[in-house]
């Protein structure tokens, strides 16, 4: 589908927001991006892309869309301002780096059923889709078994830039591995639900020299089975990133690094490859406002 001119007000201008801008064009071709950055002087007018300092410089009434993509830290405060406007607002993962932040937000009603979509990318994998209806169908048959890995090394995730200065790399703005590779207990969470119990423990690695933390391992302990978890950022050569289900009747392995599904029953393989984008797909339910109202609720066993 194809939508006229709309107007969108974004926050932020790093990497995410490029990639996110280049598929919104291939939805909305004459769309309008107006980008609050600091650094707006770098910036000329770019096609339909105007850079602004702040939020003052725009008339809320002319935006139609909100997407939140600045340093994490600052996500709720650019939230409680913009949902004002009562316009579909897309904030990217994850939604704030502070439990008790949220609590006090979502005390409000109006904050908590504003139209909100947070950017769990995984969630438009048809790979995501295709594994959800495995399980639901409990084609795996028992589950026994789970392991979920993701290793990498931080300072080559952007090449243009000092790792160290990168949000992944500071405390105060949100960052460390788990807030980096939530995508893992999201997906974890959306498969399995919520585990009874966690045991875990976080690593930080000084040769990186920076003041988060660089791995964590955990065991979710659920009913009948347990999930093995161990994600890092701090491994110079590994870079892999899956899910492997085993269950009583067939075990399956999702490749996430190479978007393949390997389902495997008495020795015979099934490879299943994706071929959407899945960042694309994505924006195509943020713009199409194919999103659920948000329903929040917290629990602490602290």
């Amino acid at each position: 589908f194809i939508y006229d001119m709309k107007n969108l007000l974004i926050i932020g201008y790093g990497n995410i927001v490029k990639k996110h801008v280049k598929e919104i064009k291939k939805i909305i071709p004459k769309a309008k991006f107006f980008i609050i950055t600091k650094n707006q002087r770098k910036y000329k007018k770019i096609g339909n892309l105007f850079f602004l300092t702040n939020l003052s410089k725009i008339n809320p009434k002319k935006i139609d869309y909100v997407m939140i993509c600045s340093t994490t830290n600052t996500h709720l405060d650019y939230y409680k301002k913009l949902s004002k406007i009562n316009k579909p607002i897309f904030i990217e993962k994850p939604f704030t780096h502070k439990l008790e932040n949220l609590k006090k937000v979502f005390k409000n009603k109006r904050y908590a059923n504003s139209k909100l979509l947070i950017g769990y990318v995984f969630r438009n994998s048809e790979h995501f889709k295709k594994i959800n209806h495995i399980l639901d169908k409990k084609i795996l048959g028992k589950i026994k078994y789970v392991e979920i890995r993701a290793s990498s090394f931080l300072p080559d995730w952007r090449k243009n830039k000092n790792y160290k200065k990168t949000v992944s790399a500071q405390k105060k703005l949100g960052g460390g591995v788990l807030l980096e590779l939530s995508h893992e207990i999201d997906y974890m969470i959306s498969f399995f639900g919520v585990p009874n119990k966690i045991i875990a423990r976080s690593v930080s690695k000084k040769n990186l020299q920076i003041d988060v933390e660089t791995g964590v391992k955990s065991i979710f302990v659920y009913k009948s089975f347990v999930i093995d978890f161990q994600i890092d950022f701090h491994s110079k050569n590994k870079n892999f990133r899956y899910c492997k289900i085993l269950g009583s009747k067939k075990t399956l392995q999702w490749d996430i690094k190479n978007q393949i599904i390997y389902l495997e029953s008495m020795n015979k393989v099934n490879k299943l490859k994706t071929s959407k984008n899945m960042y694309n797909e994505q924006m195509k339910a943020f713009i199409s406002k194919k999103i659920n109202n948000v329903k929040v609720e917290l629990k602490s066993s602290m």
